[in-house]
């Protein structure tokens, strides 16, 4: 089959090793966003009611006004 013969370890890892740098950036906005949804949800459960996201207090139903 042409597909096997096209896919083999060492084209696996040349395409790893070009794209090594973008893949490395992904990990590492992945884990930073973890870290700050984790620390957000901390200082929430610490001081309740006080976290800003965007300089706005979130709210449950907002009001529209016609």
């Amino acid at each position: 089959m042409e597909y096997e013969k096209s896919l083999n370890f060492n084209r696996l890892w040349r395409g790893l090793d070009q794209n090594k740098y973008r893949l490395m950036r992904l990990v590492l906005l992945a884990i930073m966003k973890a870290l700050q949804e984790k620390a957000i949800e901390n200082y929430k459960k610490a001081y309740p009611g006080r976290y800003l996201r965007n300089d706005q207090q979130p709210t449950e139903n907002p009001q529209i006004n016609p």
